[in-house]
This record gives structure tokens, C-alpha cells and sequence, in this order.
């Protein structure tokens, strides 16, 4: 929950990776009680970005509220030739990846089941 006032939260769509004890953000869902969940996949990740600048960018180094864990958002890339050889090629990340996870740019959040 945000400090200001009692309703400011956030929810995010994130993977934990024990080491370096981070949660890596995939998705946002709604931020500051802000829905985004109904947007196109494009503008949540543009919007994350921006938010996360703004609102926290000490978030991936201290975590939230003297918490032990830090957040970080995954890295992103046009699913063409070049983003795809570039996800798994020079792109150099602290975890193990063991996948890719495609999002087409239009499309709204989707829970799962």
C-alpha cells in the first residue's frame, strides 16, 4: 500500500528469483489505483517504465519499505529477428532463463486461469 492515504496500492505481474532475492517485473496491473489491466499490452509496459522512474527508482536497489527483496523489471524486446537473438544472445541478465514469454502488443492483461 501506498503512504499517502489509505487506498494507493499497486499490483504487478512479477517473477521471483531467489538469487539475487528479486522480483522481476513482468506486468503491471494497476498502479496507484490506477487500472491498466484493460489497456493494450504496449501502453503497460511504456507505462511501467515511466512509473517506476517516477514513483520508485531506488525500487530495485533498496526494495519497498526496508523490505529484503528488490524489484526489477524484465527486460523487453520486439519479437522480430534481431529482438530474439538479442533476448537470448547480448542480452546478459543476473537469473537462468528457462523461457521466453510472448505478449502480442495490443492485447489486454490476462490473469490466466
Amino acid at each position: 500500500r501506498g503512504r499517502v492515504g489509505g487506498s494507493d496500492f499497486s499490483i504487478l505481474d512479477c517473477v521471483y528469483c531467489e538469487s539475487p532475492s528479486c522480483y522481476y517485473i513482468c506486468d503491471v496491473v494497476c498502479w496507484k489505483g490506477h487500472a491498466v489491466d484493460d489497456c493494450s499490452a504496449e501502453f503497460r509496459l511504456f507505462w511501467l517504465q515511466q512509473k517506476l522512474a517516477e514513483d520508485a527508482p531506488g525500487l530495485a536497489e533498496s526494495g519497498m519499505e526496508g523490505g529484503a527483496h528488490s524489484f526489477s523489471p524484465v527486460h523487453w524486446m520486439v519479437a522480430d529477428q534481431a529482438g530474439l537473438e538479442g533476448a537470448y544472445g547480448a542480452l546478459q541478465v543476473p537469473y537462468t532463463r528457462d523461457g521466453m514469454l510472448f505478449i502480442h502488443r495490443e492485447s489486454h492483461y490476462d490473469p490466466g486461469p
